[in-house]
């Protein structure tokens, strides 16, 4: 097995950031996401296979055990809560041009992504901005908080207190302005990532990070022996199980191996 790192929490910050314009982190399960349903949980170091995937995995496509287990823990380690891919990007300049935007009488155009209030409130609170979404019964005063703070990464050691009076805002309005930045980029991080573990596991078994075109398959033309092996990781990693095109994996896959090469964490790229 190569001495490949394990995924970790990447900021992915802005290099225009400043200590009044930065970027938080929320937990993709707070989020009604839509795109590919992937399989987040808290992995601890046990993989994400069980042995009887294991098993199919490694007799369909001619690995090793230790090389599905290999790819079990690294696509365990990339889909596990506490691992960055999972978290989505909301910046406070964005949401502050947003929030103007709405008040002027602007169309927000963004598609919603939090449902519940009192997390929508926490999030005002984590990018310090004075604005929460008052409950029918509250007291005007009155903020509904959800989630314990540590939830939310990226808030450093600043103080989240907001100093002088919240400012009411509806539930519609908060809804289309606490958005990731970009909503395309952030889904497509996860699979990716996945994709990426993969590219891993195939490099330590020696295999090229190739794919083939095969102009007698109806539709779906992109192919090889990597790109099956990707196909049948991102079905099982999904609930409900979903089968990704060739194509869609063959841009992954492209991007997986700048990215280990740009890297150079891997030795048979280098």
């Amino acid at each position: 097995m190569a001495d490949v790192e394990r995924p970790v929490k990447n900021k992915r910050a802005s290099s225009c950031e400043t200590p009044d314009d930065y970027s938080i982190y929320l937990p993709s399960d707070w989020a009604r996401t839509t795109d590919m349903p992937f399989r987040i949980a808290d992995y601890r170091e046990a993989g994400i296979f069980t042995d009887e995937e294991q098993g199919a995995l490694a007799e369909k496509h001619g690995l090793s055990a230790e090389h599905v287990k290999e790819l079990s823990l690294l696509v365990g380690n990339a889909l596990d809560v506490g691992n960055y891919a999972t978290f989505i990007r909301i910046s406070r300049s964005r949401v502050q041009r947003s929030l103007e935007k709405a008040f002027n009488g602007g169309r927000l155009r963004a598609k919603p992504l939090l449902d519940d209030i009192g997390v929508i409130n926490q999030v005002f609170a984590a990018l310090s901005l004075p604005y929460f979404v008052p409950m029918p019964e509250d007291s005007s005063d009155a903020v509904h908080m959800a989630g314990p703070p540590e939830a939310i990464w990226g808030t450093g050691n600043r103080d989240l207190a907001i100093s002088g009076p919240h400012i009411p805002v509806t539930l519609s309005v908060a809804r289309k302005v606490l958005v990731p930045d970009n909503r395309n980029e952030e889904y497509d991080s996860r699979r990716r990532f996945v994709v990426q573990q993969c590219c891993y596991v195939a490099l330590d078994a020696g295999w090229p990070l190739s794919f083939t075109t095969d102009a007698t398959l109806a539709g779906d033309q992109r192919t090889g022996r990597l790109v099956e092996l990707i196909k049948d990781v991102l079905q099982l990693v999904t609930d409900p199980p979903q089968r990704t095109s060739g194509e869609t994996i063959v841009d992954d896959l492209e991007h997986a191996r700048s990215s280990i090469i740009a890297n150079g964490d891997h030795p048979a790229l280098r």
